[in-house]
């Protein structure tokens, strides 16, 4: 009992050690970079992004899965917005290799210098996981979104698609590589927004601390234009910290040997 209770604490500590390391190490300001062309005119900005996201999930049964997301998203820089954000989301394991996902979610996003915005998004998709590999996971995931924003006083409508590439290298029961490539399709209409993302992709590590805490941090690069000016292109570089919960309520997950 006294051998648990120290493996326990010891366990915690790790934990918490790793949390304040990737807080710190995301903790960087550097100022926004831009390129000129030879009229001096910006055809391009490099920004500074910083992420923190926590993803819980809670196995209802053993096909049907409550999931999503919520966080905290702004620029690193002097002139920063802000952006809140929740996403609930249920996903159904048809098997193990397919998955059927749908969701809501409502952003609200506060610009210093812009017009403030919130979001209501409305999504549904499909994943089909590869499990061609013992220690590489790989998944493909489509989803389209109904995105309604309202801002002082007007309603703007887009109909978006995506398309994620996703996957991970297991390299112990504790360390994993994740990383990920996703497009944005725009389908129809137009939303107001200060970045319209086109592409994103990202790279990092993950600690698994037990069977119901993940933590991990990220190197991000998305792709956006600049709903001000159409010929600005933007790139981000963004540092992301993600924590998972795990609530398997006594039901094996479809997934619990690879998770």
């Amino acid at each position: 009992m006294k051998q648990h209770k120290k493996h326990t604490m010891k366990l915690r500590v790790k934990f918490t050690h790793i949390i304040l390391l990737l807080f710190f190490l995301c903790l960087i300001k550097p100022n926004p970079a831009y390129s000129q062309s030879n009229d001096n005119t910006i055809k391009e900005v490099h920004n500074q992004q910083l992420w923190i996201d926590f993803y819980p999930h809670y196995y209802m049964s053993e096909k049907l899965e409550y999931f999503g997301d919520a966080g905290y998203r702004t620029t690193i820089s002097e002139t920063s917005w802000n952006r809140f954000y929740v996403r609930p989301s249920v996903k159904y394991h048809f098997n193990k290799k397919w998955e059927a996902h749908t969701g809501v979610g409502f952003f609200y996003v506060y610009d210093k210098i812009e017009i403030n915005t919130f979001e209501v998004r409305p999504w549904q998709g499909v994943q089909w996981n590869w499990m061609g590999l013992k220690r590489l996971k790989i998944h493909h995931s489509a989803k389209l979104e109904e995105r309604w924003t309202f801002f002082n006083g007007k309603t703007d409508f887009q109909f978006r698609g995506r398309y994620k590439l996703s996957g991970k290298l297991i390299l112990n029961e504790k360390w994993a590589i994740p990383g990920y490539g996703e497009i944005f399709i725009p389908l129809e209409g137009e939303v107001v927004e200060l970045y319209r993302n086109k592409g994103r992709a990202g790279v990092g590590l993950s600690y698994k601390a037990n069977k119901e805490w993940v933590v991990s941090c990220l190197f991000n690069w998305q792709g956006s234009r600049t709903a001000l000016d159409k010929d600005l292109g933007i790139n981000d570089y963004v540092y992301q910290i993600k924590i998972k919960k795990v609530w398997h309520n006594l039901i094996k997950s479809p997934h619990s040997k690879n998770k």
